[in-house]
């Protein structure tokens, strides 16, 4: 919509960029990030336009975090490891050594062994997806909204 754009920042490389309705191609604007080394929150500010009554004004202010790329997942040490954080493909803790993956890891095991509870607070696969999926509907619902608002001010 004319009546907003967005001010896009994020936490790992401190990049920003505004995105202006002209910047969009059929009403999508989109960028790729492919570094996945750190987790990385990134920060949209929807700002109303100068075609609206309150120019410059903060509407919504949404946030993603972006998880890292787990390093030890492909290896052998974490082969038939399924109930453990540590393990997971894509992780949002930060990196850790491996000395101390190799300690938390046989520690989570023999916990989880003697007790048949978790207690790591681990976010497995299945939920990274469920996340990434959430984080897809927010930006629609958002949309959406800004969509239905600007029906809504062209009516009166």
């Amino acid at each position: 919509s004319d009546k907003f754009y967005i001010k896009y920042s994020n936490n790992y490389n401190n990049d920003t960029k505004t995105y202006y309705p002209s910047d969009a191609t059929n009403g999508v604007i989109s960028f790729t990030w492919s570094d996945l080394s750190e987790v990385t929150t990134m920060t949209f500010k929807v700002y109303s336009s100068n075609k609206t009554g309150c120019a410059n004004e903060l509407y919504r202010t949404i946030y993603l975090t972006i998880p890292r790329y787990n390093q030890y997942h492909d290896w052998n040490i974490c082969a038939g490891v399924n109930n453990s954080s540590l393990c997971d493909k894509y992780v949002t803790t930060d990196e850790i050594s491996y000395s101390s993956f190799v300690e938390k890891l046989t520690s989570n095991i023999s916990t989880n062994t003697n007790n048949g509870i978790n207690t790591d607070g681990e976010i497995s696969n299945e939920n990274l997806y469920l996340y990434i999926l959430s984080g897809i509907a927010i930006v629609v619902v958002i949309s959406v909204t800004i969509i239905l608002i600007n029906r809504k001010r062209n009516r009166l």
